[in-house]
């Protein structure tokens, strides 16, 4: 999963159902677009999960890509959370200047950012099982096209096609 370090699914679920609970607390939650800046890391699958749990949309983002293309992905999808990890947690001014809508940055994996760690951000929330419904039909992921014909799209799935997609992922 990268460089994050190993979680048990006990800590998984533990970790991500705090995240979850302190974004509906937050009152970010179903469809609230939010996106994760990072390289591979264990604990960037571990907020996405917690977001996707709260019912958020994942604004799926490429972080090779050039920034100046990330921030406007972003900005069309009016992204309200940017997860960031610590080795890019410099470029998180440049999305807070470019996104209006975006409200709250967090760092998944340090306390070290001018950023509140995931961490300590949602520690105070319980950790046990969350029972919070996610409408099929609601919108879990809002991702970007390749721009190959212009300005990249806007492309919208269902939280009905999201585990679908993730599974094919999986199986590739």
């Amino acid at each position: 999963a990268g460089d994050g370090g190993e979680f048990t699914y006990a800590e998984t679920q533990s970790m991500s159902n705090r995240i979850a609970r302190a974004l509906l607390k937050a009152g970010l939650g179903d469809g609230s677009p939010i996106a994760v800046l990072s390289p591979n890391d264990t604990n960037a699958e571990v907020a996405l999960l917690g977001a996707l749990r709260a019912g958020c949309a994942w604004c799926n983002i490429n972080l090779r890509a050039a920034v100046h293309d990330n921030i406007e992905v972003l900005r069309r999808d009016r992204c309200r959370v940017l997860f960031v990890h610590s080795t890019v947690a410099e470029l998180a001014p440049g999305f807070q200047d470019g996104i209006p809508e975006l409200e709250l940055v967090l760092c998944i994996d340090s306390d070290e950012t001018p950023y509140p760690s995931v961490e300590h951000w949602s520690r105070s929330e319980p950790d046990g099982f969350l029972d919070h419904p996610i409408a099929e039909d609601g919108i879990g992921m809002l991702g970007s096209t390749g721009g190959t014909t212009g300005a990249p799209k806007i492309a919208k799935q269902s939280n009905t096609f999201l585990p679908m997609n993730l599974l094919a992922w999986r199986l590739c």
